[in-house]
């Protein structure tokens, strides 16, 4: 749960500096279409996008799981563009790269995991100090 809550807050922090460097305000990521729906998406188990995680992180094949779920899984897709766009504004985003290479470049999850949660990590929001 505490890895957990370290990587959603992480999250948080990449998709809120994105949004900011989009011209978003930062306080939208505060409310229920940010940390709201980002909590909802990492903690419930109706959530397509956790289901598909939580299976993959069991060693189901990403075809497998598509195979046997309803529904669009919006994560995939979001992380791949997310990703390209950092890359197009210069921006770090070690959560998102990481989901990225799981989905995209083979990275074992468990891998994944290891790296994020020993990553050196500064405030997830000190890019918002002046």
């Amino acid at each position: 749960n505490n890895a957990r809550a370290a990587v959603v807050t992480r999250g948080l922090g990449e998709i809120a500096k994105i949004g900011v460097q989009m011209g978003a305000d930062p306080i939208t990521f505060l409310g229920l279409s940010g940390v709201g729906d980002l909590i909802l998406s990492c903690t419930s188990d109706l959530s397509r996008n956790r289901q598909f995680g939580f299976r993959l992180s069991q060693g189901e094949s990403q075809e497998d799981i598509f195979a046997s779920m309803q529904g669009v899984i919006e994560g995939i897709t979001t992380a791949q563009s997310a990703y390209q766009l950092c890359r197009k504004l210069g921006l770090q985003s070690s959560v998102l790269h990481t989901a990225y290479c799981v989905l995209y470049e083979g990275l074992p999850i468990r891998e994944a995991v290891d790296s994020l949660i020993n990553k050196e990590q500064g405030g997830e929001f000190q890019w918002m100090k002046p």
